[in-house]
């Protein structure tokens, strides 16, 4: 037929040469090496990431985890609290909040710890008004029945519906517990019941303490505060923690064990985890971030600052799995007070993360290639190669033949080619 694109030669004037076998042999395997890279790459998953507005500011729940360990702050003395932007206290917070006593030598001590968020130190104001420090403290009336913006009570944990409804002491707990008609724990220790974790291990000098809280809260600008309880039960932190904090001299080194704001996902960079934050008594270095007026040999006591800008991320696999999740992003900061000198208007010691969130919200989507492309690219391959094996066994002949022609045939065989 005339319009046969495919035309063949006859037999009788097709001429296989050694080179055009070798030429074969090499096309062949860079054709299984291309089509193999090309199937691998198409196994692969392609990412693209999609920003929008985030219009649930108000109406989520983040979950917020963060684990700590201060080597230098016993359990008994450590408190956390979180703050709104107006530093009045959130409230209907779901929290569990675990403290675990850690020796000098970092091993873990006795049972842990069930704590709350807890009023702490924010200013030398608060310092300076902490004359005694014992294990009873009087509590007000009024912060017996429920937490409120400006004061917080210890909680009643599960034996109560309410976050924030007060069970002052270990007595009013097991209370509370007895009235819902659920076993009080033993495999651990309440705060109000924190005698019971030193029954079996007392307080050993230089302890540390290693705190977990995990918290569920709504979408809010926050500040996280790690600091110094107001009421410290001094049989609990030892006699020389209590010495050393009268001096205005505590250690806030610490290490940043996890810290997240929602489920993991692919692709998420844990920014701060095993980060560990160091005092320092280099003069240039402590100089740098105190106030000029300050008496540097006052500064005994450090606080470390966190700003940390939360984005709202939606993670979708290729199967079509969602992950509403977060990632962030952090600077830090470390300066050196005076914890009793209130003329900076500074925070008392301890760490603090201040975090915020971004009005845009980041999705981030797994696809799968297509399989025509996948087509498309092999077909090219082999075309490709065949084409271009074509072209250089082509002009390897010719230079033979011509070659034969000036030299003669005794001295090239044309088939040496």
């Amino acid at each position: 037929m005339g319009y046969d694109a495919f035309v063949r030669p006859c037999k009788d004037f097709q001429v296989r040469t050694a080179f055009g076998g070798y030429l074969t042999i090499c096309a062949i395997v860079v054709s299984i090496f291309l089509f193999c890279s090309e199937f691998m790459f198409f196994l692969e998953l392609d990412n693209k990431d999609v920003m929008t507005i985030d219009n649930n500011q108000d109406r989520k729940i983040v979950n917020y985890k963060i684990d700590l360990t201060v080597p230098s702050i016993p359990c008994a003395a450590l408190g956390v609290n979180i703050l709104d932007t107006k530093k009045m206290n959130v409230l209907r917070i779901k929290q569990k909040i675990i403290k675990r006593r850690v020796g000098s030598d970092g091993t873990i001590i006795g049972m842990p710890i069930y704590d709350s968020l807890r009023p702490i130190v924010q200013n030398p104001d608060d310092m300076n008004r902490l004359e005694v420090w014992t294990d009873s403290a009087p509590i007000p009336e009024a912060l017996q029945l429920h937490s409120t913006v400006r004061a917080r009570c210890h909680s009643c944990h599960d034996a109560k519906d309410n976050e924030d409804d007060c069970c002052p002491s270990c007595d009013s707990l097991k209370k509370a517990y007895a009235d819902k008609k659920i076993p009080f724990p033993t495999n651990f220790a309440f705060d109000q019941c924190i005698g019971e974790a030193f029954a079996d291990e007392p307080v050993k000098e230089n302890e540390g303490c290693r705190l977990t809280g995990d918290f569920a809260m709504r979408k809010l600008a926050v500040h996280i505060l790690f600091g110094l309880n107001q009421d410290v039960p001094r049989e609990f932190a030892g006699s020389s923690f209590i010495e050393k904090a009268w001096q205005g001299s505590m250690n806030w080194t610490h290490t940043i064990n996890t810290i997240t704001f929602g489920p993991d996902f692919p692709g998420f960079e844990p920014v701060l985890d095993g980060a560990t934050r160091t005092r320092t008594d280099d003069k240039n270095t402590q100089l740098s971030g105190v106030d000029t007026d300050a008496d540097v040999s006052l500064l005994r006591s450090e606080y470390f600052l966190y700003n940390v800008h939360i984005i709202p991320t939606l993670y979708v696999s290729a199967d079509g799995k969602e992950v509403d999740s977060h990632q962030y992003s952090v600077t830090d900061f470390m300066k050196r007070i005076n914890i009793f000198d209130a003329r900076f208007a500074q925070p008392s010691a301890g760490i603090r993360f201040q975090i915020d969130f971004t009005p845009f919200q980041v999705a981030w989507l797994q696809t799968k290639k297509k399989l025509a492309h996948f087509l498309t690219n092999c077909c090219a391959i082999i075309g490709g190669i065949i084409a271009f094996s074509t072209f250089v066994d082509n002009m390897s002949y010719r230079f033979s033949k011509k070659m034969i022609r000036e030299f003669g045939g005794n001295h090239l065989p044309a088939g040496s080619l």
